[in-house]
């Protein structure tokens, strides 16, 4: 099942407040991604203020190779 229409909007709003800028490598892309700083599959909630945004690639690098590294939101 895909995730709610509300938390859908929670992070774009979450990306647009990050001003599209991705938080790991800076690129400024208007598909940037949200990624909860809080992992969603561990109880991150639709909430703008854990929602920060992502490039497609960083995105993908983070949660297929998953560093360990913490990104946070400024």
């Amino acid at each position: 099942m895909g995730r709610s229409y509300q938390h859908r909007k929670a992070q774009r709003e979450g990306v647009k407040q990050g001003a599209y800028r991705c938080r790991k490598c800076g690129l400024v892309r208007d598909d940037a991604q949200g990624h909860h700083i809080i992992e969603y599959h561990i109880g991150g909630a639709a909430d703008t203020h854990i929602i920060i945004p992502l490039c497609r690639a960083c995105h993908i690098e983070y949660h297929t190779k998953n560093p360990g590294v913490r990104i946070y939101r400024l």
